[in-house]
C-alpha cells in the first residue's frame, strides 16, 4: 500500500512539473513573438527577416541587399534552425527586450534584429 501511494505522488509530482514546464515554455514564446518582420544593421548593409507561422516554426525569407533566402524555421530551446533545402543551420537567439533579438551562428555572426513595427492594429474576432 505504501509503495502505490508513492509511486500516486511521483506520478502527481510529474505531471505539475510537465505542466508547470510548458506553461512556462509558452509564455516565454508569447513573450518573445517571432513570427513578423525584424530588421538588422550590418556592416553589409541592412538585412529584413520576415519569420511567418507560429510562435515555435514557421516560413521565412530574409532579404540581404540583392541576396534572398527563403526556407523553414524551428525555435528548439534557445536555439533557431534555418532550414532551406537540405542545409540546416542552427543559431543561438537572445531576447534582449521587448522588439529585440540576437541571432548568433553561421551566417548570422551577433546579429541585432529589431522589430519593424506598423501602425496596423490587428482586430480579435468574436468567437
Amino acid at each position: 500500500m505504501g509503495s502505490l501511494l508513492l509511486v500516486i505522488a511521483v506520478a502527481a509530482l510529474a505531471t505539475i512539473w510537465v505542466r508547470n514546464t510548458r506553461a512556462s515554455r509558452h509564455r516565454w514564446l508569447v513573450r518573445l513573438n517571432l513570427p513578423g518582420t525584424w530588421e538588422c544593421d550590418g556592416d553589409t548593409g541592412r538585412s529584413v527577416l520576415e519569420l511567418s507561422g507560429d510562435l515555435a516554426a514557421g516560413r521565412y525569407v530574409e532579404r540581404s541587399g540583392a541576396d534572398v533566402e527563403r526556407g523553414d524555421w524551428v525555435l528548439h530551446g534557445e536555439e533557431i534552425e534555418f532550414m532551406t533545402g537540405e542545409k540546416v543551420v542552427s543559431c543561438t537567439l537572445r531576447r534582449f527586450d521587448d522588439g529585440s533579438i540576437g541571432i548568433d551562428g553561421p551566417g548570422r555572426v551577433r546579429r541585432i534584429y529589431q522589430r519593424r513595427t506598423s501602425n496596423v492594429v490587428p482586430l480579435k474576432r468574436a468567437r
